[in-house]
């Protein structure tokens, strides 16, 4: 079996599709597949119904330095800007006594931008109850599949800068 073939059998397979028939011609690899997993609808994703969610940033816990660190006392945490990098990195140590649960200090995180927070919350487990880190904004922590998500409300009436 050629090379190609082997990786499209790999691929069909770990994608969840069904190889039909698949065959080399002319170095030109062509396949016949069908999906073998149903559409998802709207229903089945509980977080819109809290309306849109926007990407704010991913936040990665380490033990070390790093650039441009932000001290948060209140928050018991170091971090750095976020917006200071178009993909949202956001560094973040916590420090001795964080008050937070070992998932949030060990596991990245995804944070997103909601609307109204309350609704996502609604059917989600959560880890940190909602709070407000600064003027203007409110976080709260769910737990999706073993890993910690961020959900915001941020007043940019309040808050502009973000």
């Amino acid at each position: 079996m050629s090379g190609k073939l082997v990786e499209l059998r790999r691929w069909l397979t770990y994608s969840g599709k069904d190889l039909t028939d698949a065959r080399a011609e002319g170095g030109a690899l062509v396949r016949q597949a069908t999906v073998s997993r149903p559409a998802r609808s709207s229903a089945e994703l509980p977080a819109i119904k809290g309306g849109l969610m926007k990407f704010n940033h991913v936040g990665i816990p380490t033990a070390g330095s790093f650039d441009g660190e932000i001290p948060l006392p209140h928050l018991k945490m170091t971090v750095s800007d976020h917006l200071n990098n178009p993909f949202g990195i956001q560094w973040q140590r916590y420090w001795d006594g964080a008050p937070y649960p070992e998932l949030v200090k060990t596991v990245p995180h995804v944070a997103f931008e909601v609307d109204d927070l309350a609704a996502v919350l609604e059917r989600h487990h959560v880890i940190i109850e909602p709070n407000s880190p600064s003027r203007g904004v409110t976080v709260a922590f769910i737990e999706v599949n073993g890993a910690p998500v961020e959900l915001m409300h941020i007043d940019h009436r309040v808050r502009p800068d973000l």
